[in-house]
Protein backbone atom coordinates (compact mmCIF):
# COMPACT_ATOMS: atom_id res chain seq x y z
CA UNK A 1 0.00 0.00 0.00
CA UNK A 2 1.53 3.51 -1.04
CA UNK A 3 1.55 6.09 1.79
CA UNK A 4 0.39 9.45 1.26
CA UNK A 5 0.30 12.26 3.49
CA UNK A 6 -1.52 15.32 3.05
CA UNK A 7 0.91 17.85 4.58
CA UNK A 8 -0.77 21.12 6.09
CA UNK A 9 0.43 23.57 3.49
CA UNK A 10 2.00 24.10 0.30
CA UNK A 11 5.71 24.56 1.64
CA UNK A 12 8.56 22.70 0.98
CA UNK A 13 9.54 23.17 4.54
CA UNK A 14 6.23 21.20 5.27
CA UNK A 15 6.14 18.87 2.39
CA UNK A 16 10.16 17.51 2.17
CA UNK A 17 10.10 16.08 5.65
CA UNK A 18 7.18 13.91 4.96
CA UNK A 19 9.09 12.38 1.76
CA UNK A 20 12.29 12.17 3.85
CA UNK A 21 10.62 10.05 6.06
CA UNK A 22 8.98 7.32 3.03
CA UNK A 23 5.83 8.88 1.97
CA UNK A 24 5.42 8.29 -1.83
CA UNK A 25 3.30 11.19 -2.42
CA UNK A 26 1.21 13.78 -1.28
CA UNK A 27 -2.13 15.49 -1.44
CA UNK A 28 -1.57 19.33 -1.50
CA UNK A 29 -4.57 21.20 0.44
CA UNK A 30 -6.03 23.83 -1.55
CA UNK A 31 -4.35 25.05 -4.67
CA UNK A 32 -6.10 27.35 -6.70
CA UNK A 33 -3.50 28.57 -9.38
CA UNK A 34 -1.19 27.59 -11.92
CA UNK A 35 1.26 28.93 -9.46
CA UNK A 36 0.86 27.12 -6.70
CA UNK A 37 0.56 24.09 -8.62
CA UNK A 38 3.89 24.56 -9.73
CA UNK A 39 4.82 25.33 -6.32
CA UNK A 40 3.66 21.97 -5.27
CA UNK A 41 5.77 20.37 -7.93
CA UNK A 42 8.81 22.11 -7.22
CA UNK A 43 8.46 21.10 -3.40
CA UNK A 44 7.92 17.30 -4.55
CA UNK A 45 10.26 16.73 -7.20
CA UNK A 46 14.33 16.41 -7.17
CA UNK A 47 15.94 18.43 -9.81
CA UNK A 48 15.50 19.10 -12.75
CA UNK A 49 11.62 18.79 -12.26
CA UNK A 50 12.21 20.41 -8.95
CA UNK A 51 14.34 21.53 -6.06
CA UNK A 52 13.62 19.14 -3.52
CA UNK A 53 16.41 19.05 -1.62
CA UNK A 54 18.77 15.94 -2.20
CA UNK A 55 18.56 13.24 0.44
CA UNK A 56 19.84 10.34 -0.69
CA UNK A 57 21.05 8.73 2.31
CA UNK A 58 17.67 8.53 3.80
CA UNK A 59 15.24 5.75 3.86
CA UNK A 60 13.87 6.50 0.71
CA UNK A 61 16.97 5.70 -0.90
CA UNK A 62 17.83 2.65 1.36
CA UNK A 63 20.22 4.79 2.96
CA UNK A 64 22.59 5.44 0.63
CA UNK A 65 23.18 2.10 -0.44
CA UNK A 66 20.56 1.70 -3.52
CA UNK A 67 23.52 3.53 -6.36
CA UNK A 68 24.17 6.52 -7.46
CA UNK A 69 22.37 9.41 -6.17
CA UNK A 70 21.42 10.66 -9.71
CA UNK A 71 19.76 8.07 -10.42
CA UNK A 72 17.79 7.46 -7.08
CA UNK A 73 16.63 11.38 -7.96
CA UNK A 74 15.65 10.24 -11.29
CA UNK A 75 14.13 7.40 -9.96
CA UNK A 76 12.01 9.45 -7.11
CA UNK A 77 10.91 11.85 -9.36
CA UNK A 78 9.33 8.53 -11.70
CA UNK A 79 7.45 7.17 -8.76
CA UNK A 80 6.41 10.65 -6.08
CA UNK A 81 3.18 11.35 -6.55
CA UNK A 82 1.87 14.78 -7.00
CA UNK A 83 -2.01 14.92 -5.61
CA UNK A 84 -3.13 18.81 -5.97
CA UNK A 85 -6.41 19.07 -3.95
CA UNK A 86 -8.84 21.68 -5.24
CA UNK A 87 -11.28 22.35 -2.51
CA UNK A 88 -12.61 26.03 -3.74
CA UNK A 89 -14.60 27.40 -6.46
CA UNK A 90 -11.65 29.43 -7.71
CA UNK A 91 -10.01 26.31 -8.22
CA UNK A 92 -12.45 24.75 -10.29
CA UNK A 93 -12.50 28.53 -12.52
CA UNK A 94 -8.73 28.36 -12.91
CA UNK A 95 -8.91 24.30 -14.03
CA UNK A 96 -8.01 25.13 -17.22
CA UNK A 97 -4.58 26.74 -16.51
CA UNK A 98 -3.92 24.44 -13.79
CA UNK A 99 -4.32 21.54 -16.14
CA UNK A 100 -1.29 22.37 -18.02
CA UNK A 101 1.06 22.21 -15.28
CA UNK A 102 3.94 19.66 -15.92
CA UNK A 103 4.66 16.98 -13.19
CA UNK A 104 0.76 16.55 -11.66
CA UNK A 105 -0.16 13.18 -11.33
CA UNK A 106 -3.78 14.12 -9.91
CA UNK A 107 -6.38 16.72 -9.56
CA UNK A 108 -8.53 15.87 -6.55
CA UNK A 109 -11.91 18.20 -6.05
CA UNK A 110 -12.67 17.96 -2.24
CA UNK A 111 -16.37 18.07 -1.84
CA UNK A 112 -16.24 19.01 1.69
CA UNK A 113 -14.24 22.10 1.60
CA UNK A 114 -15.65 22.69 -1.65
CA UNK A 115 -19.28 22.71 -0.83
CA UNK A 116 -18.04 25.22 2.04
CA UNK A 117 -16.43 27.85 -0.08
CA UNK A 118 -19.86 27.46 -1.82
CA UNK A 119 -21.95 28.22 1.30
CA UNK A 120 -22.86 24.75 1.63
CA UNK A 121 -21.31 23.60 4.23
CA UNK A 122 -21.23 19.88 4.91
CA UNK A 123 -23.40 19.23 1.98
CA UNK A 124 -21.92 17.15 -0.68
CA UNK A 125 -24.35 15.93 -2.10
CA UNK A 126 -26.33 19.07 -3.04
CA UNK A 127 -26.87 19.63 -6.62
CA UNK A 128 -24.85 22.48 -7.05
CA UNK A 129 -21.37 21.33 -5.67
CA UNK A 130 -22.43 18.40 -7.53
CA UNK A 131 -22.45 20.50 -10.69
CA UNK A 132 -19.52 22.19 -10.33
CA UNK A 133 -17.75 19.01 -9.53
CA UNK A 134 -18.88 17.39 -12.54
CA UNK A 135 -17.83 20.60 -14.62
CA UNK A 136 -14.50 20.15 -13.17
CA UNK A 137 -14.20 16.55 -13.59
CA UNK A 138 -14.94 16.76 -17.21
CA UNK A 139 -12.02 19.54 -17.56
CA UNK A 140 -9.79 17.35 -15.87
CA UNK A 141 -10.04 14.51 -17.87
CA UNK A 142 -10.73 16.23 -20.89
CA UNK A 143 -7.17 17.40 -20.65
CA UNK A 144 -6.00 14.32 -20.57
CA UNK A 145 -5.56 14.32 -16.88
CA UNK A 146 -6.77 11.95 -14.00
CA UNK A 147 -9.34 13.45 -11.85
CA UNK A 148 -10.15 12.09 -8.38
CA UNK A 149 -12.42 13.46 -5.72
CA UNK A 150 -14.19 13.02 -2.37
CA UNK A 151 -17.82 12.26 -2.20
CA UNK A 152 -19.90 10.18 -0.43
CA UNK A 153 -19.89 6.69 -0.57
CA UNK A 154 -22.88 6.13 -2.52
CA UNK A 155 -22.15 8.80 -4.86
CA UNK A 156 -19.15 6.58 -5.55
CA UNK A 157 -20.18 5.14 -8.80
CA UNK A 158 -21.33 8.31 -10.36
CA UNK A 159 -17.80 9.69 -10.07
CA UNK A 160 -16.34 6.17 -11.25
CA UNK A 161 -18.65 6.62 -14.24
CA UNK A 162 -17.08 10.48 -15.23
CA UNK A 163 -13.64 9.18 -15.08
CA UNK A 164 -12.57 9.23 -11.66
CA UNK A 165 -9.79 7.06 -11.08
CA UNK A 166 -8.51 8.29 -7.79
CA UNK A 167 -10.65 8.18 -4.58
CA UNK A 168 -9.01 8.57 -0.79
CA UNK A 169 -9.97 7.19 2.54
CA UNK A 170 -9.00 6.77 6.17
CA UNK A 171 -9.45 4.14 8.42
CA UNK A 172 -11.96 6.24 10.36
CA UNK A 173 -14.01 5.56 7.59
CA UNK A 174 -13.09 1.93 7.74
CA UNK A 175 -14.00 1.93 11.40
CA UNK A 176 -16.88 3.74 11.42
CA UNK A 177 -18.59 1.32 8.92
CA UNK A 178 -17.73 -1.39 10.44
CA UNK A 179 -19.00 -0.19 14.05
CA UNK A 180 -21.77 0.60 12.27
CA UNK A 181 -22.39 -2.93 11.27
CA UNK A 182 -21.39 -4.73 14.10
CA UNK A 183 -23.56 -2.39 16.18
CA UNK A 184 -26.23 -2.74 13.91
CA UNK A 185 -25.97 -7.34 14.02
CA UNK A 186 -25.89 -6.72 17.86
CA UNK A 187 -29.32 -5.12 17.94
CA UNK A 188 -31.16 -7.25 15.74
CA UNK A 189 -29.72 -10.27 17.69
CA UNK A 190 -30.61 -8.73 20.69
CA UNK A 191 -34.39 -7.99 19.78
CA UNK A 192 -34.58 -11.48 18.36
CA UNK A 193 -33.65 -12.58 21.55
CA UNK A 194 -36.57 -10.09 23.24
CA UNK A 195 -33.28 -8.22 25.45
Amino acid sequence: MAPIVRPVGNRPEIIAPFLDRGAWGVQVPHVNTADEARAAVDAVKYGPDGHRGIFSGGRPAGYGFKGATADYAREANRQTLVCLMLEEVVAIENLPDLVTVPGVDVYFIGSGDLSQSMGLTGQQAHPDVQNVMERGIKIITGAGRIAGCSCPDNLIPKFLGLGVQYFHSGVNRLLQQSSEAYLKTVRQAAAAAGR
